[in-house]
């Protein structure tokens, strides 16, 4: 026996009132908050150096060659060595340069390279996250800024076994080292400190070198390059920043990177905007 449905016609259901009206209220601020994080983005993007910096002029594959390359001169590479190879953003130190900009002075470029920069790890096989045997930090030109080896201690530790360097020793490879690396040691200040830090079985030792200053703010950033030795074998090189700031760079830093509301309706909001944002919201000065 067939059935006789029969269906009422279907109509699309109009808000109205008061309820109609809250339901447009919220869309429409959705609408806006979109508009307005889009805005945000595109006001935000990295300025000047930074800019320039994210357009990226080596893949992947290129640093990690380079990479390798350069650091089984500095030691050898362990075996069959698990390698990764990823982009890093220094967003305080880029707010940092913003505010020296903003004050009319010029961040000299070895700050400026170290703000985005590629970064190397090498691992032997089986070894954990924190016991790399080498890392390395390479601009985006292919400029070299940093290649580290890390020697194991106990049994496999390297070195003479006869302690570290003197300190005119340390200071006179260091030179040495960095002058074979085609940087201008006449751009270094003349001073060269000496640490020295045990590492359990071995004593590493640090020659510290500062490039001359742009400018004579007292909080100014100090910068330079580092030469490490394990005992009295040559470990590597390094650039390093020290920034007298860096406790209230990372107060202004810390709302940025905590909030889930801007990167609810930012969500192309990178890192390398950060510092921008935060110059922009808190006018910093």
């Amino acid at each position: 026996m067939a059935s006789d449905l029969t269906h009422a016609p279907m109509t699309a259901s109009v808000p109205t009132g008061a309820g109609g009206r809250a339901r447009w209220t919220i869309i429409l601020l959705w609408l806006l908050a979109g508009a307005v994080g889009a805005l945000l983005i595109a006001l935000n993007q990295p300025a000047t150096y930074g800019a320039i910096e994210s357009r990226l002029t080596l893949d992947a594959a290129d640093v990690r060659a380079i990479a390798l390359e350069r650091l089984d001169a500095i030691a050898p590479l362990p075996d069959d060595p698990y390698v990764v190879v990823f982009h890093s953003h220094d967003e305080a130190l880029e707010l940092r340069l913003l505010r020296m900009m903003r004050a009319d002075q010029t961040p000299p470029e070895t700050l400026r390279t170290l703000v985005s920069r590629w970064m190397v790890r090498v691992y032997p096989v089986g070894a954990q996250a924190t016991q790399r045997s080498h890392d390395a930090w390479i601009s985006h030109t292919g400029e070299i800024l940093r290649l580290r080896h890390y020697p194991a201690s106990g049994i496999d530790s390297e070195g003479s076994g006869e302690g570290g360097l003197d300190d005119d020793d340390a200071r006179r490879r260091a030179r040495n080292h960095l002058d074979a690396e085609g940087i201008d040691l006449d751009q270094l200040q003349a001073d060269i400190e000496v640490r020295r830090q045990s590492r359990g079985d071995r004593l590493e030792t640090e020659a510290r070198f500062r490039w001359h200053r742009t400018t004579a703010d007292a909080d100014a950033l100090d910068h330079g390059i580092s030469v490490y030795f394990s005992d009295d074998q040559l470990i590597g090189h390094a650039a390093w920043y020290d920034d007298p700031q860096a406790r209230e760079i990372g107060n202004l830093m810390q709302p940025l990177r905590s909030s889930n509301l801007l990167f609810i309706f930012l969500p192309g909001f990178s890192s390398e905007s950060l510092g921008r944002f935060a110059l922009m919201t808190f006018k910093i000065t």
